[in-house]
């Protein structure tokens, strides 16, 4: 299907055409081409008011951003009281950082709480080992082979 653009008085297919909703068709009477134009030759009209309105549009997205990961650390927090003790807890007491018990590395080492009841008992994971142990992709051998020597 092919349309006339309103602007530059072309003929075009449907496709180089944006989709609206208001109009009969489903697309708008202006070609992609002649607005993108359009849309830069506003721009530079007024520069200095264009790139203040893309600080305030960026500022926004920011704040909004920012919002939205709070409110899930307050939900996170709300629910899991006890994993934040543990944590907060192994935080202070533990000071020295061990390679990973699964794999060796020295990079990226996380504490893993088996149990939360026992805060200082931790697993020494770097973040790859970690994932698996919360992904269920860690071997069951190699989990109990660790927790034993833990607990020995």
């Amino acid at each position: 299907m092919n349309k006339r653009c309103k602007k530059c008085g072309r003929i075009k297919s449907i496709d180089d055409f944006y989709t609206h909703r208001q109009m009969a068709d489903g697309h708008l009477n202006i070609c992609k081409e002649c607005v993108r134009q359009r849309m830069q030759e506003s721009y530079y009209e007024d520069i200095d008011k264009s790139r203040a309105a893309e600080r305030i549009r960026g500022k926004q997205r920011v704040h909004t951003e920012k919002e939205k990961r709070l409110a899930r650390q307050r939900a996170y927090r709300a629910m899991h009281p006890e994993r934040l003790k543990a944590q907060q807890r192994a935080r202070r007491k533990i000071k020295k950082v061990r390679p990973c018990e699964f794999c060796g590395s020295h990079e990226y080492i996380q504490r893993h709480h088996p149990d939360y009841s026992q805060p200082l008992k931790i697993i020494w994971c770097c973040s790859v080992c970690h994932h698996a142990i919360h992904d269920g992709n860690m071997p069951l051998e190699d989990m109990l082979r660790v927790m034993r020597k833990n607990v020995a």
